[in-house]
């Protein structure tokens, strides 16, 4: 949530107004946007991958998660740009704790050990 909405969900971006890709990232709609949800990029969506991987509530898979290779700007052609599209990447530190997440089964509250 706290980098959501300080990163993605900015004007021009992933806001209610602009929802590039498809994608609402504001509060209260970022969860159901992206745990287990598919790409709206077909290359990504061929090859198999979710917008957040979750395997089971707690284990997910950051390496099938296309908003985790869009950050750390692990592409394949026709797989878009890196995010955020505007600025500089994330920093590692944010990186890892979004890694840690995702692989932790996103879970929709508290803290993933590791974290904080």
């Amino acid at each position: 949530k706290q980098i959501c909405n300080s990163t993605c969900a900015v004007s021009g971006c992933h806001d209610s107004q602009s929802q590039a890709g498809d994608l609402l990232l504001e509060v209260g709609a970022s969860y159901t946007n992206l745990v287990n949800v598919d790409p709206d990029n077909g290359t990504a969506l061929t090859a198999g991958y979710k917008r957040i991987t979750q395997i089971s509530p707690t284990t997910g898979d950051a390496n099938t998660s296309f908003l985790f290779k869009k950050i750390t700007n692990d592409l394949a052609a026709g797989m878009g740009s890196r995010m955020p599209l505007v600025g500089p990447p994330l920093g590692a530190n944010l990186t890892e704790i979004i890694r840690l997440w995702i692989e932790a089964g996103s879970p929709p509250t508290g803290w993933v050990p590791g974290t904080f």
